[in-house]
C-alpha cells in the first residue's frame, strides 16, 4: 500500500491549481520556465541510479543487481537521453522540452545558462527563483550524495510514478493545442512511456536496491521530501503567474 504521505502529495499535484491557468499562452510560457528545471533534473537522478547501479566506470565490473534489473535501467536511460521526436529523429527529452520552449517562444536561457555553468560536480542555484532553487539543490544533492535507494525513492515516487496522472491533468486545460505541437508530444510521450514503461521498471528497481525495511523507509522520506518540494515549486510558479496577471 501506498505511504498517505506520498499518496496526500499525488492528490494535490495531479489536482493543483496551476493548471487551470495554462490557457494561456503566456502563461504557458511561464510554466514551462518552471518545469524546464524539474526536467533537467529527473536527467540527473536517472543517469545517478544508472551510474550506481550498472557499475559505470572505465573499468566495466558486473552489476551486483540482476540482469533484468540492469536492463530496466539502461532501457528508461535510452529512452530519456535518445528518444524519437514526432518526426521520428533521436532527441532526449530535455531537448525536446527546449524545442517546445521555442516552439511558444518561452525564455529558456535560465535553465540552459544553470546547466551550462555547471563544472563537473559543482553547481549554483543561487540565482534561481523561490521555488525552483530548493527543488533544484534538493534533488541534484540527492543524486550526488544520496543513497541509491533515496534517489530511487525519489525517482519512482517523485517522478515516474506521479508524472502521467499530473500530466494527464495538464493536457485536460490545454488549449489551442495547435500551436505548440512539441510540448503537446512532450507531455503525451511520458504519460504513454511512464504509465506503461517506466514507471513499472522503476517500481521494480526500486524493490531490488530496497533489500530491508530501514532502506525502503529511506527511499520513501526521499519521496516525500521531493514531493513536498515539488508542491512549493507549482506553488511559485502559480504565485508569478497570478501576479503577472494583475499587472
Amino acid at each position: 500500500m501506498l505511504n498517505l504521505r506520498i499518496q496526500e502529495l499525488n492528490r494535490r499535484l495531479i489536482e493543483h491549481p496551476l493548471y487551470t491557468k495554462l490557457d494561456k499562452i503566456e502563461n504557458i510560457r511561464t510554466f514551462m520556465e518552471y518545469h524546464s528545471f524539474a526536467v533537467y533534473d529527473f536527467m540527473v537522478l536517472l543517469k545517478s541510479m544508472q551510474r550506481q547501479m550498472t557499475m559505470y566506470s572505465a573499468l566495466w565490473k558486473p552489476s551486483p543487481y540482476p540482469d533484468q534489473i540492469v536492463r530496466f535501467i539502461n532501457e528508461i536511460v535510452l529512452c530519456e537521453e535518445s528518444d524519437l521526436d514526432a518526426d521520428g529523429n533521436p532527441i532526449s527529452h530535455f531537448h525536446l522540452y527546449i524545442k517546445a520552449m521555442n516552439e511558444v517562444q518561452a525564455d529558456n536561457n535560465k535553465v540552459l545558462n544553470f546547466v551550462g555553468n555547471i563544472k563537473d560536480t559543482k553547481f549554483d542555484a543561487s540565482d534561481l527563483p523561490p521555488g525552483v532553487q530548493e527543488f533544484v539543490s534538493y534533488n541534484l544533492n540527492l543524486a550526488l550524495h544520496g543513497e541509491l535507494e533515496e534517489v530511487a525513492g525519489a525517482f519512482l515516487f517523485g517522478r515516474e510514478k506521479l508524472v502521467p496522472e499530473m500530466f494527464k491533468s495538464i493536457v485536460k486545460v490545454l488549449d489551442q493545442k495547435e500551436l505548440y505541437p512539441a510540448f503537446m508530444h512532450y507531455l503525451e510521450r511520458h504519460i504513454q512511456v511512464d504509465g506503461e514503461e517506466h514507471g513499472p521498471m522503476a517500481e521494480k528497481c526500486l524493490a531490488a536496491i530496497c533489500s530491508d525495511e530501514k532502506k525502503y523507509q529511506r527511499a520513501i522520506n526521499a519521496a516525500i521530501t521531493s514531493l513536498e518540494l515539488r508542491l512549493k515549486l507549482w506553488d511559485a510558479c502559480l504565485k508569478t503567474i497570478n501576479q503577472s496577471e494583475l499587472k
